[in-house]
């Protein structure tokens, strides 16, 4: 009801601004990556720094936020993912009903899902029809499309594994 009043469904605002502010579910877990994280930062980088008179905040600046770089991009990486496979919410608030089923915009995986299902009609396969061969048909079509779908998601972690990697490697690893 917020979205509506404020002109936001059919936006790409409704899916930007939560993930920006980290709302939703997966926030908890978000919070307890960078707790994990800046628990393990040895407190002599602090103190040191501290002794080079600087403030809390140009030791975070300056200290913490460098080092948390593998961090910020494993929850990147989680956040990216969990919203571009998140159909629900993306049809709940990307469908704008004032524009009626053709308008608004679409995720991938809602156009594929509607891919799928218009060349099951075509085919002329009904929900109750086992026609073998204009399933297999439709199978190596909706794989196809699901590579596209998870296509840009592998290319993003193969740009980010480093980071990625290094993140996972620290878990549990003390900093004292």
């Amino acid at each position: 009801m917020l979205y509506n009043e404020l002109n936001l469904v059919g936006s790409l605002l409704t899916l930007v601004l939560p993930a920006l502010f980290g709302q939703g579910f997966f926030s908890a877990i978000f919070v307890l990556i960078f707790h994990a994280f800046f628990t393990q930062i040895p407190r002599s980088l602090d103190e040191s720094a501290r002794v080079d008179s600087a403030g809390e905040l140009k030791i975070f600046v300056w200290i913490g936020i460098p080092l948390s770089l593998p961090t910020i991009v494993t929850t990147f990486l989680f956040s990216f993912v969990w919203y571009w496979n998140d159909t629900y919410r993306n049809s709940l608030f990307m469908s704008d009903p004032s524009l009626g089923s053709a308008g608004g915009l679409s995720t991938i995986l809602i156009q594929l899902n509607d891919f799928e299902t218009s060349y099951l009609r075509l085919a002329g396969i009904e929900v109750g029809d086992l026609a073998v061969n204009q399933f297999i048909q439709s199978e190596v079509v909706t794989m196809a499309g699901t590579m596209i779908c998870i296509l840009p998601l592998i290319i993003l972690y193969f740009l980010l594994q480093k980071n990625f990697k290094n993140t996972i490697e620290r878990t549990g690893i003390t900093g004292e």
